[in-house]
C-alpha cells in the first residue's frame, strides 16, 4: 500500500505534466499563427477592421404636368434587434406599443425569438421616433431610410401605383419606370473597432449614390380631382358598383385624368384589396354596347356603302336575325343613317352591318385599336377580345356591330373616339410627359406618337356631326353644355350572366364618351358605370356625370386665365385653413387662392407664400425675409415647393424649392 507522500508526489507530477502539455500546445499554436501562417493573417486582419456600407440613392420624384408633386420621399426609421443581446425587453416592448398601437406582447414575442436578427417595426415617421427613448446600450438597431410618400393619398393612385418599403416599384408608374426612378446605389468603406463600432474617419474608397430620375406626368392634378369627385357622386347617386373616367388630349394622346372607383391609398396598400388597386381603365374588358357602333359607322362611310341621308327601315323596334332577334329601346320606323346614330338604333345599325360585311367591320375594328393593347406606358394592360371573322357565328355580325361579342377596355374605347376627334388619326396614349435628371434637368421630352390613320378627314368630319347630333337632339342630350358644342355617344350594355347562360335584364354597363369643342376637339372624356341601379341608361347616368366634369374643367381653365392675368395662383389643401378663399371643393381636397405674399399669424408662425413661377433667387430672398430657410433642388424657375403654399409653419422652417428650366 502506497504511502500518502507517494500519492501526493504522483498527483503533483501529473499536474506538472498536464500544465507542461498545455503550454507546449499553446506555444505550438502561436508558432503556426506567427511563423507558418503569419503572412496570411497579416493580410486578413486589416480586412476584418473594414466594413463596406451601401449608400442608398433617393428615388425620383413624380410630378403632374404642372409640377405638383404626386410622389416623393420622406425619412422613415426601422428598428431591429438581436434578441439574445437586448436588455430590458419589457421596457422596449412597452415603448414601441405606445407609439405604434401594437400590443406589447407582439413585440415581446419577437424579442423572445431564437433568430440572430428580427425586425421589430419598419417605416416609422420621425415624429414617432422622437417619442422613443432607447438607451445606447439597449441592443436595438436603428436604420434610417427614405420611404415613398403620396401627399394626395387616393388621387390618381392606380396610375401612380406605389413602391414598397424597400423602395421597389410594385404597380403603376412606380413599376413601369422603376429602373429610372430607383437610381444607383453607392458604397463607402469605414474602419471599425473590435466591437464593430466606426472609428475616426480616414481616407478610404467611396462611391457616391446616383439619385433616381424624376418623372413629369401628363396627368393634370386638378382635372384628376374633378374626375374623381364627380364620378364618386355619380356612383352614389345611381347606386353603381363602381365606375371609370378617362380624359385624353386627342391631338397628342396625353392622358389628362384616369381613375377607376373604388380605389386605394398608396401610402397604405396593404389595407386595400387587389381589385381596388387595379387600374380597371386598362386591366378589365367590357362588352361596350352602342359606343362600338363607331366602328360599323366608320366602315360604312369610308367604303361609301351608306351615306348620311340614306334611309333605313327600323322595323318598329323588333328585327329577326339569324340566331335570335334585335330590339330597340323605342319603336322606330324609318330613320336616316345619321338618325340611327343619334337615336342609337340597334336595328338600323344591324342592317347597315349587313351591307358592310364581317370582314370590313373586323378590319376597321382593328384599325381603331380594338383587340390590341393601346401601348400605354403602364403595366397590366390587356388586349381585349376581337375574334377573327372565320370564327364568327351567323349572329355575330349583328351582335358585334352593336357592341356585343367583343371586349374592350375603357381606354381602347376612349382612344377610338379620340381618333375621330383628331381628324381620323389614332394616337398612342401615354402618361409620362418628360424625364428629369437627378439634378432636375430635362433628359427626355416624350413626343406624340401617331399609330395610324383610321379614316379620312371627311369621314371623321361626318362622324363628328353624327355625334354632335347625339348630344343636341339624341340620347346624349344630358351632356349638352351651354355655349360649347359637344359631340358624343351613349351606351347601355347588358352584362352576360354565366350562371344563367344569357344576358341579364337587371345588370348593365352604362357609358358616355364625348369630346369638345365638336368642331376642333381638344378634350375627350369617357365615363363608364358598372351596374347602376337607380337608372341604367348611359344617357341618364354617365352623360350627366360627363356634363359636370367638363363644365368644371372649363370653369377651371377660365379661372386660370383670370388668375394668371392678376399674377395670382391657386393651390390645393387637404384641410381647410381659416381665412382661405374656397374656389371649389373636390373629393377630400379644396382649391384655395394664394398670393405671392406671406401672412403672419403670430410672432413665430406664418403662412407660406406661393413661390411657383418665381426665379430661384427671388424665392430664396422671399423665404429669408420671412424667416424661413431654403433648400434648392434643380435650376431655372420654381415649379414646386415643400411645404405647399398656404401651409402654416414656424419661423426657421426649412422650405425645399424645386427649380426647372422652361420646357
Amino acid at each position: 500500500m502506497a504511502s500518502p507522500n507517494n500519492r501526493s508526489r504522483k498527483l503533483i507530477y501529473a499536474w506538472i505534466g498536464i500544465f507542461s502539455l498545455f503550454w507546449i500546445v499553446l506555444v505550438g499554436h502561436f508558432f503556426v499563427i506567427q511563423v507558418l501562417e503569419g503572412e496570411e493573417w497579416a493580410k486578413r486582419i486589416p480586412q476584418q477592421s473594414k466594413r463596406r456600407l451601401t449608400l442608398e440613392p433617393q428615388r425620383g420624384i413624380i410630378y403632374d404636368r404642372n409640377f405638383n408633386m404626386l410622389a416623393f420621399n420622406l425619412a422613415r426609421f426601422s428598428f431591429g434587434a438581436n434578441p439574445g443581446r437586448v436588455k430590458h425587453p419589457q421596457k422596449i416592448a412597452a415603448q414601441l406599443a405606445k407609439v405604434t398601437g401594437e400590443s406589447a406582447e407582439f413585440y415581446l414575442k419577437r424579442l423572445r425569438s431564437k433568430k440572430s436578427f428580427v425586425w421589430l417595426t419598419r417605416g416609422m415617421l420621425p415624429e414617432q421616433v422622437e417619442q422613443l427613448k432607447f438607451p445606447p446600450s439597449s441592443g436595438i438597431t436603428t436604420i434610417k431610410k427614405s420611404q415613398r410618400f403620396y401627399p394626395n393619398h387616393n388621387l390618381a393612385s392606380q396610375v401612380i401605383g406605389f413602391a414598397n418599403i424597400d423602395n421597389l416599384g410594385i404597380s403603376g408608374v412606380e413599376l413601369q419606370y422603376d429602373e429610372l426612378l430607383q437610381g444607383k446605389t453607392g458604397w463607402k468603406v469605414i474602419l471599425v473597432d473590435a466591437t464593430h463600432k466606426p472609428v475616426a474617419e480616414v481616407e478610404l474608397p467611396e462611391k457616391s449614390p446616383v439619385d433616381g430620375c424624376s418623372l413629369v406626368l401628363t396627368i393634370d392634378r386638378e382635372y384628376q380631382m374633378i374626375a374623381e369627385d364627380e364620378l364618386e357622386k355619380g356612383i352614389e347617386k345611381y347606386g353603381a358598383k363602381g365606375g371609370v373616367v378617362v380624359m385624353l388630349d386627342p391631338r397628342s394622346g396625353e392622358v389628362l385624368a384616369m381613375t377607376s372607383l373604388p380605389d386605394y391609398d398608396p401610402n397604405f396598400p396593404g389595407k386595400f384589396s387587389a381589385f381596388e388597386q387595379k387600374n380597371r381603365v386598362i386591366t378589365d374588358g367590357y362588352e361596350p354596347g352602342s359606343p362600338f357602333k363607331i366602328v360599323t359607322a366608320a366602315a360604312a362611310l369610308e367604303k361609301h356603302i351608306v351615306s348620311p341621308r340614306d334611309k333605313i327601315d327600323c322595323e318598329n323596334g323588333v328585327y329577326q336575325v339569324p340566331g335570335g332577334r334585335i330590339t330597340d329601346h323605342k319603336r322606330f320606323s324609318v330613320l336616316t343613317f345619321q338618325q340611327v346614330i343619334e337615336n342609337s338604333s340597334n336595328i338600323g345599325m344591324a342592317k347597315i352591318a349587313q351591307k358592310v360585311g364581317a370582314d370590313q367591320i373586323y378590319r376597321y375594328a382593328r384599325a381603331f385599336g380594338i383587340g390590341n393593347p393601346t401601348g400605354i406606358d403602364l403595366p397590366g394592360e390587356i388586349a381585349g377580345v376581337l375574334r377573327n371573322p372565320v370564327y364568327w357565328s351567323a349572329s355575330d355580325l349583328y351582335r358585334i356591330a352593336i357592341g356585343y361579342g367583343v371586349l374592350v377596355t375603357p381606354l381602347q374605347l376612349a382612344c377610338a373616339y379620340a381618333a375621330i376627334a383628331n381628324n381620323g388619326i389614332l394616337m398612342k396614349p401615354r402618361v409620362v410627359k418628360a424625364v428629369l435628371s437627378e439634378h432636375g434637368e430635362i433628359l427626355e421630352e416624350k413626343e406624340p406618337v401617331t399609330i395610324r390613320r383610321v379614316v379620312s378627314e371627311s369621314t371623321a368630319k361626318i362622324l363628328r356631326q353624327f355625334f354632335t347630333g347625339v348630344v343636341e337632339r339624341g340620347t346624349g342630350i344630358r351632356a349638352r353644355i351651354a355655349g360649347v358644342k359637344v359631340a358624343g355617344k351613349t351606351g347601355t350594355a347588358r352584362k352576360y350572366d354565366p350562371k344563367a347562360g344569357k344576358y341579364s335584364d337587371k345588370r348593365f354597363i352604362a357609358t358616355f364618351v364625348g369630346f369638345l369643342p365638336a368642331d376642333n376637339p381638344t378634350l375627350v372624356c369617357l365615363v363608364m358605370m358598372d351596374e347602376p341601379r337607380n337608372s341604367y341608361y348611359g344617357g341618364q347616368t354617365c352623360a350627366p356625370v360627363f356634363n359636370r366634369i367638363v363644365r368644371r374643367v372649363l370653369d377651371l381653365m377660365q379661372s386660370k386665365q383670370i388668375l394668371a392675368a392678376q399674377d395670382l395662383n391657386y393651390s390645393f389643401s387637404s384641410v381647410s385653413q381659416q381665412g382661405s378663399f374656397l374656389l371649389c371643393g373636390a373629393r377630400n381636397h379644396e382649391m384655395q387662392l394664394t398670393s405671392r405674399t406671406s401672412t403672419t399669424i403670430s410672432d413665430n408662425q406664418i403662412v407660406l407664400p406661393d413661390l411657383r413661377r418665381m426665379s430661384l433667387r427671388d424665392a430664396v430672398k422671399l423665404l429669408t425675409d420671412i424667416g424661413c430657410k431654403a433648400k434648392i433642388i434643380g435650376t431655372g424657375r420654381v415649379v414646386a415647393q415643400q411645404p405647399d403654399a398656404g401651409t402654416v409653419v414656424s419661423k426657421g422652417q426649412l422650405c425645399v424649392i424645386y427649380g426647372q428650366p422652361k420646357m
